[in-house]
């Protein structure tokens, strides 16, 4: 029947599909893998929708067919659908339930589908939590389908039925892609193996003292994000061009939002920063959905960084954040061009709220003597001085003078504080421990370039006030869920870090190309 309705034969018996479709238990379809079942789903997500006669498609508004633009753009691979989208749908149809308005159940088990389509990765690498986090949402999908055939007037259920293949809402493309998803996550349940000969080489000369570098997609994450990257451009651009330092900065926009400007477009160069060239480097979304469980992430940050290490020109690389205003003092200490390559060096962390009325409309150097006269700064700047002359007295007079007292004989503990808005180091130092190990998680793994970095000798240096970096407060999403989140663990970190370069679930570029560095990116310069 499923065949029959695929290729449009009038002979198909809709309602005993429909029926025996709501009977079974759809993770049947997915657990054990059969070839019958794979065979049935295939068909049933190639079933043409038609709209005309849908009951379930009469309930919809405009605002669903945002959605569903956007859900079939994610299915096609031009765009990816992020975890709060579907989310800020499920706001939607519950604010329509609760006003009494025109609902399709079959839209609302498609957001489940969504979330377990999200999660299918995981549950082929992982199991455990994961397979029952799909196995639920198939569980609530079905339901609602159920609830949307029983719930219809006599007359009406054979139409309710029909709209479980017929609906725009796209069920079985989406069961299909779940299935596809499993078996792509079974195919990382193991760590792939190192080769041990890779080549560490880099894509470009180095010619430069500094390259700093940010990634970033035009998404607005947490809001007013265009202005926090132009800010940092401008008054990180201003201080190293006033100071003389041959630098320039890479941004990495990874998996470009759909019809939104190119990054590139949207930087406002300020005068006073003709000698920081800003290389734009766009790694495109076919490369972001090459990637394993790349539905769960817009963004791999830290492969994105590795991008830019791997074409970085500076002798020194300076990883940051599009969040971060560095103060005056952090530049001067870089100006002096005196930087150890075998250190790692972490100015301390410090955040503020940029983003209020007061600082609208200043340039780089306004804002920049706005922010660090701040009597919340000074005073911040004070008991971090205080606190951290107490834990690593021997790096007191690193930030003025330049110069580290005796180094004890046993490790230091980590300086964690913003472990990723500021990594200072030099570019060898960066490409002989691989840069981050690209794994499919953001959370946890900017602290594991720490636990390489230490592993291979290299000693850590906590920049005291002055020498700040202020991280621009803003929104936060949660984009931390479950399945997002279970390469690394808080349970299993200290052991990961303590074996930084034990190949780990998920992880690609273990033959040396990791930071794509045999792709040619778009690249623009600013």
């Amino acid at each position: 029947a499923a065949m029959q309705l695929r290729y449009g034969s009038a002979a198909a018996d809709e309602a005993s599909l429909a029926a025996w479709l709501l009977k079974i238990r759809w993770s049947s379809l997915l657990w054990p893998e059969t070839e019958e079942a794979r065979d049935l789903v295939s068909h049933l997500a190639a079933i043409p929708p038609q709209v005309e006669g849908s009951p379930c498609d009469a309930a919809s508004y405009d605002v669903d067919d945002v959605f569903l633009e956007r859900l079939e753009r994610a299915m096609q691979g031009l765009e990816t659908l992020a975890l709060e989208q579907n989310e800020f749908k499920w706001a939607d149809f519950f604010g329509r339930q609760i006003s009494q308005q025109p609902l399709c159940l079959m839209g609302v088990a498609t957001l489940f589908l969504v979330a377990a389509d999200i999660t299918a990765f995981a549950a082929g690498a992982e199991g455990g939590e994961h397979s029952q986090r799909v196995e639920r949402a198939l569980l609530f999908a079905q339901g609602l389908a159920l609830q949307h055939v029983l719930e219809a007037p006599a007359e009406q259920k054979d139409l309710h039925r029909r709209d479980l293949f017929r609906s725009r809402w796209p069920l079985w493309r989406l069961m299909r892609s779940i299935e596809v998803e499993l078996a792509k996550g079974h195919a990382f349940n193991e760590p792939r193996a190192l080769h041990a000969d890779a080549i560490i080489e880099t894509a470009e000369e180095e010619d430069l003292y500094l390259t700093v570098i940010v990634q970033c997609r035009n998404d607005d994450y947490g809001g007013h994000m265009l202005l926090r990257l132009n800010r940092m451009l401008a008054t990180t651009g201003r201080m190293l061009h006033t100071t003389g330092v041959p630098s320039e900065i890479i941004i990495v926009e990874w998996n470009p939002v759909f019809n939104a400007a190119a990054i590139h477009e949207e930087i406002q160069r300020e005068p006073g920063m003709e000698t920081v060239p800003i290389r734009v480097i766009q790694v495109p979304t076919a490369i972001h959905m090459s990637m394993p469980h790349h539905k769960a992430h817009p963004i791999f940050e830290h492969t994105a960084e590795n991008v830019a290490f791997r074409r970085a020109r500076g002798k020194f690389i300076l990883k940051t954040n599009i969040d971060n205003i560095l103060a005056p003092d952090t530049i001067l200490f870089i100006a002096r061009q005196q930087l150890d390559p075998t250190v790692v060096y972490r100015a301390t962390y410090m955040e503020y709220d940029v983003t209020c009325p007061e600082a609208e409309g200043k340039a780089a150097d306004e804002l920049i003597e706005w922010l660090f006269s701040r009597e919340e700064i000074i005073t911040g700047m004070n008991l971090e001085m205080a606190d951290l002359r107490t834990k690593y007295p021997e790096d007191a007079n690193v930030c003025s003078e330049g110069r580290q007292g005796e180094v004890p004989s046993s490790p230091r503990p980590f300086y964690w504080a913003g472990s990723g808005d500021f990594v200072l180091a030099s570019r060898q130092l960066i490409l002989s421990v691989r840069g981050y190990p690209e794994v499919a998680q953001n959370w946890q793994t900017d602290d594991l370039i720490h636990c390489r970095l230490r592993a291979a000798g290299a000693r850590q240096v906590v920049l005291q006030p002055p020498c700040v970096t202020v991280h621009q407060n803003h929104r936060r999403i949660n984009r931390v869920r479950a399945s997002t989140r279970w390469v690394i663990t808080d349970k299993n970190f200290q052991e990961v870090c303590d074996n930084p370069f034990r190949p780990l679930k998920t992880e690609i570029g273990l033959d040396g190309s990791w930071g794509f560095l045999n792709e040619r990116f778009e690249e623009n310069v600013v």
